[in-house]
């Protein structure tokens, strides 16, 4: 008999399988909480009777990952790499605040996209993560910082809507109050652009919210940084945001990392905030952050203000994002599971 991983099970089919096989319903309950609030992971760790927890063992399996490295910045971002069934690795961020802390969470090993800026697709693609392999990610580093996380991206390794079920799943368990209850309006899930997943995720009744890693305003420039634009082009991708603006009522963030003479000259801001003009949305600006092998570079600061202000003056919200952990290579576009070749990335 194929065992299942108990952490996908919701509360009400959990308390049918307890009452259909003996038990008391409010069992279900009690091994939530030691799941979820406590952090047990295996059976033994619970407050249950013996037979309760033989009963589990032969029927369920708590999944656990192994953490193989820890990096920690001079800004107290902590990057982890974490290995998966089949020496699958992971890199996973961990991002400290005085308000919420965050983390930065893959949905995949490696990534197909291939878009030039980023390391994670220099890789290659193993495969996709399931959902107890994302929620893992969370319940192993809050586990091992001894904090709570309050804010979830999944702007780690992957592109989430590549795997779509398995994210739908792990956020709805994320989100569930009897689980990790974390509300939908903190998890952000940032996707290169993908028409029909866009319009499929508006049409969730979920409150998570929704990024494009856009990084240019033109066809032509942005089939050269991000390849997976010959298949989606921007107004594909844009007539789908506008449908999530409408079904979903919640406003859009659009990522923009800054090339230094490739898309940040004052052409291409204004070109931008045409396309975005009298959008309900967000600009995130995103400094260039170092990749070994590519041949981009950073905009100079005094560019990068220059860029926003012209988006602002368009009436665009607009942000320069703050970096964190570039010291450790744990920034935006820096992610890459080359732990067997360098144990220090």
């Amino acid at each position: 008999m194929e065992k299942n991983d108990i952490k996908l099970i919701d509360t009400e089919k959990l308390k049918a399988i307890m009452t259909s096989n003996g038990f008391k319903a409010y069992r279900a309950s009690q091994i939530q909480h030691a799941i979820w609030k406590e952090g047990a992971n295996t059976f033994e760790m619970m407050p249950i009777p013996l037979n309760l927890k033989d009963f589990l063992k032969k029927h369920f399996y708590i999944y656990t990952c192994k953490v193989i490295n820890k990096s920690s910045s001079k800004d107290g971002t902590i990057k982890f790499l974490l290995e998966f069934l089949n020496k699958t690795y992971i890199e996973t961020v961990f991002i400290p605040s005085s308000s919420h802390n965050t983390q930065c969470i893959s949905s995949q090993s490696g990534c197909k996209m291939r878009c030039r800026f980023c390391a994670t697709g220099e890789s290659g693609f193993k495969r996709d993560l399931s959902a107890g392999e994302i929620i893992e990610q969370i319940l192993i580093i809050q586990k091992l910082t001894g904090e709570s996380i309050g804010n979830i991206v999944v702007m780690g390794m992957g592109e989430p809507f590549e795997n779509y079920n398995n994210l739908m799943q792990a956020i709805r368990i994320i989100n569930s109050k009897h689980a990790l209850n974390i509300g939908a309006r903190r998890i952000t899930v940032s996707t290169v652009g993908i028409p029909e997943a866009i319009k499929r995720f508006a049409d969730e009744n979920i409150q998570a919210r929704l990024s494009i890693s856009l990084h240019a305003s033109e066809n032509s420039l942005r089939s050269q940084i991000v390849p997976i634009n010959k298949k989606y082009p921007i107004e594909d991708i844009l007539k789908a945001c506008r449908y999530y603006n409408k079904k979903a009522k919640k406003y859009v963030s659009f990522e923009y990392i800054l090339l230094k003479g490739i898309n940040d000259s004052e052409k291409h801001a204004i070109s931008l905030s045409k396309r975005l003009k009298g959008w309900k949305c967000r600009v995130n600006l995103i400094p260039y952050n170092p990749v070994n092998s590519s041949e981009f570079m950073r905009s100079d600061n005094g560019q990068i203000k220059t860029f926003s202000n012209i988006l602002k003056k368009f009436g665009i919200n607009t942000t320069i994002r703050k970096e964190r952990g570039v010291d450790i290579k744990a920034a935006c576009g820096q992610l890459k599971s080359s732990f067997l070749k360098n144990k220090n990335t």
